[in-house]
């Protein structure tokens, strides 16, 4: 849209005002690739900066988020560990010299930061001459803590001469093997098996923590002097002098004077912009947003022939062929271009229409992507209703009992309200839900409640320790059995590829993920051994069709087990559906198909007429003693 260059002004201390939010996103995005430095993009709230964030990843994905919490969560409740933990990877990032758009709130911007001089790494090399009792000594001053066995982002462990890490950056933990005061062997083994993996050459370790150094830095600081874009500063300075009479309370309160973060003085950027959406005459551009067609087609045709009537240019901003498709069809004189935006807007004669404007869409969030490693854990409240089991870390399990407001130290927070054995209570902040898990059982039995201050919840955790130790055992064996057995490494066909594009929806994060992921699994020479969870309508069966498809490519047969017999009915319409366009032949087996006809299913499934079988999981009942016969794909 290079239209847009005869708008904008890039000059130092521009300030600009109505835009919309996209808009916003596209000047700081030619801001960025005009220029060869970062830009820092401060927000108001952390809310807006996850906006930001998200829009600008739509076209850079050289953007970085930098969250802080508000102040009185961070100083006087607790930090949230994923935001702490995503600051920490945007401080790595920032390290290396491509430049960058990153996104941060107020409490980041004035947030005091290690030392940028501070020796961030650690490097160890296969062979080098390192101290197993510095390596411990450097872990601890990185902020990570030492644990019997290492299954997370932060820990180490220690035995005889082998030391396990699990560094900030990396998907799984590296063991680290010495030879005296050489660091022999340096390998990736898997957290939950505890088995080794491939080699590596060298690893640089990371601190964990946010390191407290004599002179601090700024993000700005950090940041080398970038392009300074603030969101609304009218707004940012309100939440400023607000901010100021929190710290005041605090420092009363503590009864320090001791400064606690930059004062907004403090940092003077020297090239700053200004965009402000709402209450500005300067610059103010008066653009509008698109309203949603939501498919009515019969609308768009509509108010295209009225732009074009007014003299105005419309543009379609279109990445998807079903809905360029649409348009050459009804629109056949429409200008497209092959683009993807989050949403149209209408600047002065330009109307610019993106595929979100042309129906609702699940937009894509990408939130605090991190690579930080943790069981699973409750992350909003909505997983849970009043009366549900809890586990609390360190208090053992009690019965949520719903929200609380309470007045702490003059401040009103929310809290979540835990009851345990007797008359027992505990408030947990809302921030510090992350040490709250859902109590589950697979029998669903009742379980007892813990009583505070007592022995039992040690003593518990202790006993599952040890039975952590004796299974992983058992694991150890199981996985030296089946990594001897080989099987045929699958390859790569085109076709995938045009299967994969008659997918109607964009694929999320995590599904690219994951069908990446199960790709790898399938072109190597071991069985296949991955467990998908993910809630309904989360597009697990998307990738299932693919490993599917790969694995019928590759001239084996698939076998599709459902837990009820109306899914695996379900999931045989969903699949004829999905492979409508393909030779492939699909049959369904439950106990809703006749003897007969499952007897046809069998012999063609023994002959290879079938490539795809789904049914319900005692399927191997209604095969009976042929499953074996059955050279079904051993993935």
């Amino acid at each position: 849209m290079d239209f847009l260059d005869n708008y904008f002004k890039y000059t130092n201390n521009t300030e600009i005002s109505g835009l919309t939010l996209e808009l916003c996103f596209l000047y700081i995005l030619k801001l960025y690739k005009k220029n060869n430095t970062n830009v820092l993009i401060i927000t108001n709230s952390l809310y807006e900066a996850n906006n930001f964030y998200n829009g600008l990843m739509t076209y850079e994905k050289s953007t970085f988020l930098f969250p802080m919490d508000d102040f009185l969560s961070s100083m006087i409740v607790a930090e949230s560990p994923d935001l702490k933990y995503k600051r920490l990877e945007t401080l790595a990032q920032l390290k290396n010299s491509n430049k960058k758009i990153i996104v941060t709130n107020l409490m980041g911007y004035l947030k005091f930061l290690t030392n940028k001089n501070f020796n961030f790494n650690f490097k160890i090399s296969q062979n080098s001459n390192i101290k197993r009792d510095e390596l411990m000594q450097k872990l601890e001053e990185f902020g990570y803590h030492r644990e019997s066995l290492v299954t997370q982002t932060g820990e180490y462990s220690v035995r005889g001469f082998i030391v396990d890490v699990f560094p900030i950056d990396e998907i799984h933990p590296i063991r680290i093997e010495f030879d005296g005061n050489l660091a022999d062997e340096i390998r990736y083994f898997d957290e939950d098996s505890q088995l080794s993996l491939n080699e590596l050459k060298a690893i640089e370790i990371k601190p964990v923590d946010e390191i407290k150094t004599d002179n601090y830095s700024s993000l700005y600081e950090y940041a080398l002097n970038p392009k300074v874009v603030f969101i609304d500063i009218n707004q940012i300075k309100a939440s400023y002098l607000k901010l100021q009479e929190d710290i005041l309370n605090y420092q009363i309160s503590k009864n320090t004077k001791d400064k606690v973060m930059f004062d907004f003085e403090d940092i003077n950027p020297k090239d700053t912009f200004y965009l402000n959406r709402f209450g500005s005459k300067n610059n103010n551009y008066n653009a509008k947003t698109i309203s949603n067609y939501n498919l009515n087609f019969e609308l768009l045709q509509h108010d295209y022939k009225k732009y074009i009537n007014e003299g105005k240019e419309v543009i379609f901003c279109l990445n998807k062929n079903n809905q360029i498709k649409k348009i050459k069809e009804i629109l056949p004189n429409a200008k497209i271009i092959n683009l993807e935006i989050n949403n149209g807007f209408i600047i002065d004669k330009y109307v610019v229409i993106g595929a979100n404007d042309l129906e609702e869409v699940k937009r894509k969030v990408i939130n605090y992507k991190n690579n930080y490693r943790i069981g699973k854990k409750i992350k909003s409240f909505d997983q849970l209703n009043k009366g549900d089991y809890v586990v609390h870390l360190a208090h053992g399990i009690g019965i949520y009992q719903g929200i609380k407001t309470l007045n702490v130290r003059g401040a009103t927070k929310d809290f979540l309200e835990i009851a345990y054995e007797g008359t027992d209570k505990i408030y947990v902040p809302v921030e510090k839900i992350s040490n709250i898990y859902k109590y589950s059982d697979k029998d669903g039995t009742i379980p007892k409640l813990n009583k505070l201050g007592s022995l039992n919840w040690a003593k518990t955790k202790k006993y599952i320790e040890t039975k952590i130790k004796d299974i992983s055992k058992e694991l150890i064996q199981l996985y030296q059995e089946r990594i001897k057995i080989k099987t045929d490494s699958y390859l790569d066909y085109p076709e995938e590829s045009v299967f994969a594009s008659s997918f109607q929806y964009d694929l999320t994060v995590d599904q690219e993920k994951t069908i990446k992921e199960i790709n790898n699994d399938l072109c190597t020479t071991h069985p296949m051994d991955r467990l998908l969870c993910g809630d309904v309508g989360f597009g697990k069966t998307e990738v299932a069709m693919r490993a599917i498809f790969k694995t019928i490519l590759n001239n084996h047969q698939v076998m599709y087990l459902c837990p009820t017999t109306i899914l695996s009915k379900q999931q045989y319409q969903v699949a004829l559906e999905r492979f409508k366009d393909w030779p492939v032949e699909i049959a369904l087996l439950n106990r809703h198909i006749t003897p007969g006809n499952s007897k046809k299913i069998i012999d063609n499934l023994k002959k290879g007429t079938i490539d795809l079988v789904i049914g319900t999981q005692n399927i191997s009942t209604y095969i009976s003693g042929t499953i074996k016969e059955v050279e079904a794909g051993d993935k």
